[in-house]
């Protein structure tokens, strides 16, 4: 799969779909069989939507890659902000391939990495870990592509960004699968992380960063934020609790029956629900 998946970060569909046939029938519900479904998906797709300029080659060392809508942009006064989680893409998923399903929803997409893999409680190295640069930052790429909302997914740590910055960014919607909500309890060991790295101290988390439940709850009615996780994941259903209870009407918990997969994209893919998560997320 290495090779499947060097070929996919160079947006290079038909060898990876060639290289993946040769393996042979695939266990179902696994990493291999997620990539396999959704190039099977996306060989399965008109010629002219296989054309879209859209599509890219991902850097894997960079955690700023913007992809405008490809014309005709019909939700192109939207950005998706895409959070990879600490294997620096989504689920497991490389960014070109998920970029030709997203690539066809007319949204301008903004693909983001924490490389420092520290939940993405820090603004990004070249703003020097400022938060409030990145923001601005992300807030004038938008300005300039007559962006007038923001939107928001992420998995697993990603999850986090996804919500941390989504509510500095007064996104509309934001999507976590799978990440948590309060760092709280992990911020000693992320404070440490974060001294070891360099980040100046006056842009290092606080309790308040970490604590993006209690931000959450407070905000409303926007962001409306869902939380996707699998119904048999103690781990990761510990998550919805830090949410608090009873919840408001922005948030929703949305657990997926019969799944204990921390990955909740294979679940999302078996189930048929990807598709309309994602349309949700990105709204009329």
């Amino acid at each position: 799969m290495v090779e499947v998946t060097q070929l996919l970060d160079q947006g290079l569909f038909s060898p990876a779909w060639e290289c993946i046939c040769s393996l042979g029938p695939l266990p179902p519900g696994g990493y291999e069989w997620l990539i396999a479904k959704l190039l099977e998906r996306w060989f399965a797709t008109a010629p002219e939507d296989q054309a879209n300029p859209s599509r890219f080659q991902d850097d894997p060392k960079a955690d700023f890659q913007f992809v405008p809508a490809a014309p005709p942009a019909i939700r192109g006064d939207r950005m998706l902000l895409v959070f990879s989680d600490m294997g620096q893409k989504l689920g497991g998923c490389p960014l070109p391939l998920l970029q030709s399903f997203l690539g066809r929803l007319g949204v301008h997409v903004l693909y983001l990495r924490d490389l420092e893999n520290v939940f993405f409680l820090n603004g990004q190295p070249c703003d020097s870990y400022d938060l409030s640069a990145t923001i601005r930052r992300i807030q004038t790429l938008g300005n300039h592509h007559g962006i007038n909302h923001f939107v928001a997914l992420g998995t697993s740590s990603g999850g986090f960004g996804a919500l941390h910055w989504g509510l500095h960014l007064h996104a509309r919607r934001i999507v976590s699968l799978a990440g948590p909500t309060d760092l709280t309890q992990c911020l000693p060991d992320l404070a440490q992380k974060q001294k070891d790295i360099g980040i100046p101290a006056q842009f290092q988390a606080t309790l308040w960063d970490a604590n993006a439940a209690t931000r959450l709850r407070q905000a409303g009615p926007d962001p409306q934020f869902r939380l996707v996780l699998a119904a048999d994941n103690d781990n990761d259903t510990r998550f919805a609790r830090d949410l608090g209870s009873p919840l408001p009407s922005h948030i929703t918990v949305e657990k997926l029956e019969a799944s204990s997969a921390h990955n909740v994209l294979i679940p999302l893919m078996q189930t048929g629900r990807l598709e309309s998560l994602l349309l949700e997320l990105i709204g009329p």
